[in-house]
């Protein structure tokens, strides 16, 4: 006659326990993998958007019209003597910016009040997610199709619109008339800096730079 044999109450508890910490491993696991495709879809980005950008320069001699605002909408500019005419494309201006490289002719551009691209050319694919039926800044996943990070920020530009090699972001100085980066996981603008690769801000805390997560295009 066969025994039946029942789990004793340690052993169930074992099982669950090992079940467990290896449902944790794989959630680890994914979360990383997740995290790591953020950050190369991010780093792609911004090349993409420089590489319009070259585009853009090659095809009309400079990065942007200094006479002209985007679509209307105005770019932050520093014209200090440490920032080198440095133009901080955020905002609606961003978007007209973005909309202006990669969909110059659709009807929420208005011709007259296009920065620099009046031949409308496309240097810039937009996402498959774009309607071209509607305009660039109709709602939030119009926006998003235009060029927004993987977390849903738009990407930080900064040019030197005098064409010098020069920029200033908080403590760091780049040798780059072009500067790009995502606010990355955390959503906060820590002007580029990345804890995991390089010293932020002087004086910050240890704490303070565990926070620094922002996906920059100066670096590999």
């Amino acid at each position: 006659m066969n025994k039946r044999y029942n789990f004793t109450l340690v052993e169930l508890l074992v099982v669950i326990g090992i079940i467990a910490i290896l449902a944790g491993l794989i959630l680890g696991a994914v979360t990383m993998a997740q995290a790591s495709g953020r950050n190369t879809q991010a780093k792609a980005d911004i090349a993409s958007i420089t590489m319009a950008l070259r585009g853009v320069e090659t095809t009309y001699g400079k990065l942007v019209n200094t006479a002209a605002d985007f679509n209307g909408k105005a770019a932050t500019k520093s014209t200090s003597k440490e920032s080198n005419d440095t133009w901080f494309i955020d905002g609606d201006a961003y978007d007209a910016f973005i909309a202006e490289l990669s969909v110059p002719k659709n009807e929420g551009l208005d011709s007259t009040k296009l920065n620099i691209n009046k031949r409308k050319t496309v240097f810039l694919e937009p996402r498959s997610t774009f309607d071209p039926s509607k305009k660039y800044d109709d709602d939030d996943t119009q926006k998003a199709a235009l060029w927004r990070d993987p977390w849903g920020n738009a990407y930080q530009v900064y040019l030197n619109v005098q064409g010098e090699k020069y920029l200033k972001l908080g403590s760091k100085v780049l040798a780059a008339d072009i500067a790009i980066y995502s606010f990355g996981p955390n959503g906060t603008d820590d002007k580029g800096c990345n804890s995991d690769l390089d010293t932020c801000e002087q004086g910050a805390s240890a704490d303070d730079h565990k926070l620094h997560d922002d996906v920059a295009g100066w670096r590999k």
